[in-house]
């Protein structure tokens, strides 16, 4: 099933989505329990490791199954909490119910109600395996919008105290003092321009501050001080004439779970590449 009724968020009663298990996973669930109950009746002995595949498979999909329940305390603890979208749980249903699927297979009494269910959720699904409606708002509305993917703006640092609704009107202003900017270039990771003041000056890049911008001033870094209500980027320069260039670095943490992430993957390669010189599964 998993059919994907509509495309906004469940509570939206027009275009939301339903939460769908479906007619085929359904099946293999009541194939599961008729199996075991089945085994159990006839004093059918499973092999030691497919019994305790079949136990963890199950119990993970009706622990799954529960969690997805309307009972709402479980998305009060700490960790639960941080899942903005209990319905993410129909992806690990479907995979859970996809591996009890393959235990069925083992057996001569549900491999063959196992292949008629896959080809009967082919055929109930695959005409709904298309876009129910086209949604096309024009370039310019992707070019100015400035919002994220995310639910709740959990990728917000904790010093944004006001959340951005709409782009600012410069990306570069002054706050105290007068100043002339000019020659204004930026991007996702950098910021440059000149400035000409008259004496001191504050001057707010409008860029929310994340760990790793840098802003320097003729050449030396100077501070940043991003304690205003939006968690953007404020300087303070004195009279003269500046060229200032902000830009978004590497910080220790990131550069070594980098390092980490790529010593991970050449240990994987390594692990994978010996098995198939010498002919072993890793899994052995």
């Amino acid at each position: 099933m998993f059919a994907n009724f509509g495309y906004g968020v469940p509570t939206d009663k027009i275009n939301g989505f339903s939460y769908q298990l479906g007619w085929s996973l359904l099946a293999v669930i009541l194939l599961i329990i008729a199996f075991y109950v089945y085994t159990l009746y006839k004093k059918e002995k499973i092999f030691p490791e497919l019994k305790i595949a079949l136990i963890l498979l199950c119990g993970s999909f009706f622990l799954s199954l529960f969690l997805f329940s309307p009972f709402k305390f479980f998305w009060k603890v700490p960790i639960l909490s941080e899942i903005n979208y209990p319905w993410i749980m129909l992806g690990q249903l479907g995979l859970l119910l996809s591996f009890l699927g393959g235990f069925l297979t083992k057996f001569k009494y549900t491999k063959f109600l196992v292949i008629i269910s896959v080809f009967g959720a082919l055929f109930i699904y695959i005409p709904l395996a298309k876009p129910s409606e086209y949604i096309d708002k024009g370039d310019d509305y992707y070019f100015t919008n400035d919002a994220t993917t995310t639910s709740s703006k959990e990728l917000m640092p904790l010093w944004v105290k006001s959340f951005p609704n709409q782009r600012p009107n410069q990306k570069v202003e002054v706050l105290k003092g007068h100043g002339n900017i000019k020659n204004l270039f930026f991007n996702s990771k950098q910021v440059s321009f000149q400035l000409s003041t008259p004496g001191v000056s504050s001057i707010r890049i409008n860029t929310i501050y994340y760990p790793g911008w840098k802003v320097f001033d003729n050449g030396k870094e100077i501070p940043v001080s991003y304690t205003n209500i939006y968690g953007v980027m404020d300087i303070n320069v004195s009279n003269g004439t500046h060229n200032i260039n902000a830009e978004f670095s590497e910080t220790k943490l990131r550069l070594m779970s980098d390092l980490i992430s790529l010593g991970g993957l050449a240990v994987l390669l390594i692990i994978v590449s010996q098995s198939l010189i010498f002919k072993k599964s890793i899994w052995i």
